[in-house]
């Protein structure tokens, strides 16, 4: 049983296998990535997909169709990304109860960057791959899930504000106290001459029972600081927490209408 393809952000359920089109192996030829891209086989084009996945790990066809903001078709997108990662430039994986040898043709699709892409993204850009290894792409299905809601985020944010956006970043690494949290996303705004400082957490809504429930967000019984109520307080400390009436919270809700509940294949839908 695996999730098939359809449009939106899918609510991907915990304990799915990954499935990979291109095994892990460090066979890869460096020199020939480096060839195909000064003979414009690789272009900027592709380059500007790599970083992408650089930068938030994981993303659908749909998603990156609309972060190139193309006129081109997503099946001309997906075409392209299928060709990187033949290239192994990219990686795909699918998502199913178990470990399949394949991955079908009806099935949700996602992208993640290859060793090929370290590779590309080392000789042709500024980013610090230096601590990227093909295993950051080994993650749950319930991790995958949170990372595409990011990744959407990411997208209809830069759409809404544009140039205004000028720091966002997937999984920063922050210090409360003396614990270390990791929340789903930090970005800035420019407002005039200031700027305006955010910390993200994507919680879904069977989430909420764990993270905030027991929080003083909601007025609970002050207990045990979990990880929601760590960013709040972070957030309050350095202005980092969007107020009730900014006008981006409202991002969330126009997220919402993208976000579905994930249709299998295999043992009937449920």
């Amino acid at each position: 049983m695996y999730i098939q393809q359809q449009e939106g952000v899918v609510i991907i359920p915990a304990d799915l296998k990954q499935t990979f089109e291109n095994k892990f192996t460090l066979n890869i030829g460096k020199n020939e990535i480096i060839k195909m891209k000064n003979n414009n086989a690789i272009t900027e084009r592709d380059l500007k997909i790599a970083k992408f996945l650089f930068q938030f790990t994981f993303a659908t066809a749909e998603q990156l169709h609309t972060f190139l903001e193309e006129e081109s078709t997503v099946g001309n997108i997906k075409g392209r990304l299928d060709k990187l990662v033949k290239y192994r430039i990219l990686n795909k994986f699918m998502l199913g109860s178990y470990e399949d040898d394949r991955i079908h043709s009806d099935a949700f699709e996602v992208y993640c960057m290859d060793l090929g892409g370290k590779y590309l993204l080392s000789h042709y850009s500024n980013e610090d791959t230096t601590d990227w290894y093909s295993t950051v792409n080994m993650k749950t299905s319930e991790i995958v899930g949170k990372n595409l809601i990011a990744t959407e985020f990411y997208i209809r944010l830069k759409q809404s504000v544009g140039e205004r956006l000028v720091h966002f970043k997937s999984l920063p690494e922050m210090r409360v106290g003396k614990k270390n949290v990791i929340p789903s996303f930090e970005f800035c705004l420019k407002e005039g001459i200031h700027r305006r400082y955010f910390v993200g957490e994507v919680a879904r809504e069977f989430d909420f029972p764990v993270y905030f429930y027991g929080s003083h967000l909601w007025g609970g019984n002050p207990g045990p600081r979990d990880r929601s109520d760590q960013l709040f307080r972070y957030g309050l400390r350095w202005g980092r927490f969007p107020t009730a009436d900014s006008e981006y919270r409202s991002g969330w809700h126009h997220l919402s209408p993208t976000v579905r509940p994930p249709v299998y294949r295999g043992l009937g839908n449920q």
